[in-house]
This record gives structure tokens, sequence and C-alpha cells, in this order.
């Protein structure tokens, strides 16, 4: 059940929902995170505490993943920018699940993610689902992170350094989870990249309420999303 602040936060999403058709239409492209790089993945178990072992499962088996710049189309190492991660989590009982994440801890942080945020490398980073989530077999609402386990290879941006280094050894991120957003961070799976997907990312949507394996996004945060993802997609649907 939605609560009075989510509410009050989708009807301000829709409100807000003409600012981002705009500027879809404006870029030819999302309002926010307009170009990005996609990877074909695994989510594997990992050691999961036992009021977390729900999530795990749920999580576990095939994903995409599209790393990004969320302000500018090309990755210049001298812009302050702000990084998301995204993952797609298909087959689920209910269809795809969609998880994303981006280099902001919590929602009045954003600005200062822009200094904080190392834009020269996907791997220098951790990404947050900046708010809650909930799942019926898990007792509370948590927070999720995604954690690299290594950084990226050498190159001259941080795309280039994502490539190489998954030349080495696939590329691995922890996905933790709190009951806080900001501390007592638990590992409950590995996300294993391991190559480069061969479809147009361009063309693909995520939306944060594709909720197929049951992770429910909760939160204000989360409810303003509706209205600005429905009016960025619809705006792309038309000139494509």
């Amino acid at each position: 059940m939605k609560t009075p602040t989510e509410q009050l936060g989708r009807v301000a999403g829709w409100i807000a929902a003409p600012v981002f058709a705009a500027a879809a239409a404006m870029r030819h492209a999302r309002a926010l995170h307009p170009t990005g790089e996609l990877f074909e993945a695994r989510v594997e178990l990992g050691r999961p505490p036992d009021d977390f072992a729900p999530l795990a499962v749920a999580l576990r088996g095939p994903a995409l993943v599209r790393f990004s710049g969320a302000l500018w189309r090309t990755a210049d190492p001298h812009r302050l920018d702000v990084l998301g991660c995204a993952l797609r989590l298909p087959d689920g009982p209910r269809g795809n699940q969609d998880l994303l994440f981006a280099t902001i801890r919590r929602p009045w942080t954003m600005g200062l993610a822009l200094l904080t945020t190392h834009v020269e490398d996907y791997l220098a980073n951790d990404y947050f689902g900046v708010s809650p989530f909930s799942l019926a077999d898990v007792p509370r609402r948590f927070y999720l992170r995604l954690r690299p386990l290594r950084q990226g290879g050498d190159g001259e941006d941080r795309t280039e350094r994502l490539l190489r280094a998954l030349d080495a050894d696939p590329v691995t991120l922890a996905i933790d989870a709190s009951y806080r957003p900001r501390s007592e961070w638990r590992e409950v799976a590995i996300l294993r990249i391991v190559r480069s997907a061969a479809r147009d990312e361009l063309r693909l949507r995520f939306d944060p309420f594709s909720t197929g394996r049951g992770i429910v996004p909760r939160g204000v945060i989360h409810a303003l999303r509706h209205g600005a993802y429905a009016a960025s997609q619809a705006t792309r649907r038309s000139f494509e």
C-alpha cells in the first residue's frame, strides 16, 4: 500500500512530467542518461544473512547491465556528472525486474554527487538505489547498493577503461543490502559482467516499476519517477 508521502510524490512527478518530455524531445534521447554501454551479465548467490536470503534468490539469474552518464552524451573525464548503472533481470514470475542505481547516496545529496563521482572510471564508484525497496519475504524495507570489486583498466575515458577491464576478466560487483540508507551493508549477491551486449541500447527502456521478481520501489523519490519516466519514454517513441 502506498503511503501518503508516496502518493504525494507520484502527483508531483506527473506535474513535472512535461519538463522531462521536453528534454527528451530536445535530445532525441532519454532526458537523463542519454547514452551508455550495455553488457550481458549474471547475478550469482553470495553469502547473504538469513533475512536477506529471499532477496538473493530473487536477484539470481541472467541480467543486462547499462552503465551511463546522467548529463552528457560523451564520456568526458573533465565534466562533472553523475553516473548510473541500470540492471534488467528478465524472466521473473511477473516479467522483467528493472533496478536503477546512481552515484547518489540519498536524494538530498544529488548536488554533492556531482563533486564526489569519479567520472573517469565507472568501476571507481559505488552505486545506490537512492530510495528503499520491499520484497514480500524480507521483513522490512531495505536499500540496495552496487559495489565494484576492482577498478577499470587503462584508457582515456571510462568506457575504454571498462572495456579493457572486461577484456582481462569478468567484471564483478557486489550487490549489498541494508535496512539503513548509509550503514550496515551486507553482501547478498554478486553481479558478474561477462561480455558486451549485441543489441541496440538506445531502444532499451528501463522502467523502475517493472517488478517481475517482486522487488518493489518504495519512497517518495521512486514515486516521483512515475510521471517522469512515462513522459520521457512516450516522447522517445514518437520519434523512433
